[in-house]
């Protein structure tokens, strides 16, 4: 699983957060509850420490990916 550093494709010269796409099923814990996902789906962190899931094709739809990190 890599994070990649991610920007919004309507603002291409900022850093919004980071993101990892997931191999598997996963829930993530937050303060509002948990979040489920699927494999493929996206795990997004953005600067403000908000958490969010986004499907692969809606992933693609809005961010551009700008530095995979290991």
């Amino acid at each position: 699983m890599e994070r990649s550093r991610i920007n919004c494709l309507e603002y291409p010269n900022s850093h919004v957060g980071y993101a990892l796409k997931m191999l598997a099923d996963f829930s993530v814990k937050t303060s509002s509850g948990t979040i489920k996902g699927k494999a493929g789906d996206y795990i997004l962190k953005d600067n403000k420490g908000l958490i969010s899931v986004l499907k692969d094709n809606s992933f693609r739809l809005k961010y551009r990916i700008l530095h995979k990190e290991n």
